[in-house]
């Protein structure tokens, strides 16, 4: 078992000071795309608002050992009724 910290950025530095004892690298990543996906489905981190957010998952020595980078970008048809998007122009 290693242990594994999950360092979230959504504007604010948010640093894991406990991490987690996982057996490898394969459930690191696993918990990491757990972790994004909770974020999202609950609406924390700003994901929605368009800024862009990550996830860092460091090694017990704090070697980066790959991230998440995430942002979401509103199409038009979110921006307006429907009246307004059937009126404008396409292209």
């Amino acid at each position: 078992m290693s242990l594994y910290f999950f360092h979230i950025d959504d504007g604010q530095a948010h640093r894991d000071e406990d991490g987690r004892e996982l057996p490898n690298l394969t459930e690191a990543r696993r918990q990491a795309a757990d972790l994004a996906g909770h974020m999202l489905a609950d609406g924390t981190g700003g994901f929605w608002d368009g800024r862009p957010w990550s996830v860092r998952v460091a090694d017990g020595a704090g070697l980066a050992l790959f991230e998440l980078h995430l942002t979401a970008i509103n199409a038009p048809a979110t921006m307006g009724s429907k009246a307004e998007i059937y009126q404008k122009p396409l292209g």
